[in-house]
């Protein structure tokens, strides 16, 4: 600080500055010294004088806004995947309440509702799946600090694995409260669809005719119908899901890009989009059973769960459980990958932002 600041027009007499930084940098200014003088002091003053905030309050802030981020780009993600994803859904509903085949179930829901009607019923499951997909991911982000103690005894690979299916399978009681009431609708739109092609006329005009109705005959009640057994599908298929995209998405990925739903990392479409693959294949081959005794209940006029397992395999034995499972399993491919791309597309942006 004792050296000499010139005017940029030059010519004006050294001199001397004052001890106090503050003191300095005014008297500076105030002789016109010269720009890269002003710089290099800036540079030596700490990073907390741009910013009111010197207690680390900051850092804080951007730690607590990742939860925010995740919310948003699970809802997004959430969209993508209802879009792309409901029509293998149409086929496989139809498969498990008429135990039909592909090209049968395909048939109908042309012959029924044209190409539209791969989409009837999707308004309330697409209006559900933006808050649902953004709680999803939201939560998993929390679920993974609640549960991060628990395993840290273990080695690391081991324990981020665990980590991460535990913290899946905590997602499950949030998904099922927002989940059953928009299967339910979309489960019943489905089996109208199949009296329609039968010859018969529509019970429901629509997603909302059909909420309505089930409110009407038992409140809120018959809106939940098959909550249980949503919960009971949700825990292995999210367990099941985060695990197996976190693991495919490391191995697929250079050793200088490992980064799963962070978005601090270059997005790699391909290995995203193939991990979100396997991620959808995982979740159905083990969520395809409890699946098919939800939506036989949920359409059903069961009494007991036994009753209706009896009435599920019935026809074929327990091969009757996995009635729709090439076309929900394959349609996991498509689905889920848009999914997971879509939420590392959408992290990418919030962080670049």
């Amino acid at each position: 600080w004792r050296g000499a600041a010139r005017s940029s027009a030059g010519g004006r007499a050294r001199t001397r500055l004052p001890r106090s930084a503050s003191e300095s940098l005014l008297e500076v200014n105030l002789l016109g010294a010269d720009r890269r003088l002003l710089r290099i002091i800036s540079a030596e003053c700490p990073k907390t004088m741009n910013s009111p905030d010197s207690n680390g309050n900051r850092k804080k802030a951007l730690k607590m806004d990742s939860p925010f981020k995740q919310l948003v780009a699970g809802g997004f993600g959430g969209a993508c995947l209802q879009l792309v994803g409901h029509p293998f859904d149409t086929i496989k509903v139809k498969q498990q309440l008429h135990h039909c085949s592909v090209p049968v179930a395909l048939r109908n829901t042309v012959q029924a509702g044209g190409i539209a009607g791969f989409w009837r019923g999707v308004t309330v499951p697409l209006f559900m799946s933006v808050p649902t997909f953004g709680v999803v991911f939201c939560s998993h982000d929390l679920n993974k600090r609640v549960v991060k103690d628990l395993f840290a005894h273990l080695q690391p690979s081991h324990a981020a694995i665990l980590e991460t299916a535990a913290a899946g399978a905590m997602v499950a009681p949030f998904t099922s409260a927002l989940y059953t009431p928009s299967e339910r609708i979309k489960c019943l739109l489905q089996q109208d669809l199949a009296r329609v092609a039968s010859g018969m006329p529509a019970k429901y005009r629509s997603s909302m005719h059909c909420a309505q109705v089930l409110y009407r005959e038992g409140g809120v009640c018959s809106l939940y119908r098959g909550f249980w057994h949503t919960l009971i599908r949700d825990v292995p298929a999210w367990a099941a899901y985060f695990s197996a995209y976190r693991a495919a998405k490391l191995a697929l990925l250079p050793p200088h890009q490992q980064g799963v739903l962070d978005g601090r990392v270059e997005l790699s479409p391909a290995a995203t989009l193939a991990a979100g693959s396997i991620a959808g294949i995982s979740t159905w081959a083990v969520a395809i059973p409890f699946d098919t005794l939800k939506t036989r209940w949920q359409t059903g006029k069961y009494q007991c769960w036994g009753q209706c397992l009896r009435a599920v395999t019935s026809p074929a034995g327990v091969s009757s459980l996995f009635a729709g499972f090439w076309p929900i399993v394959l349609g996991g491919v498509p689905r889920d990958a848009a999914c997971l791309f879509g939420v590392e597309f959408a992290l990418r942006v919030l962080n670049r932002n």
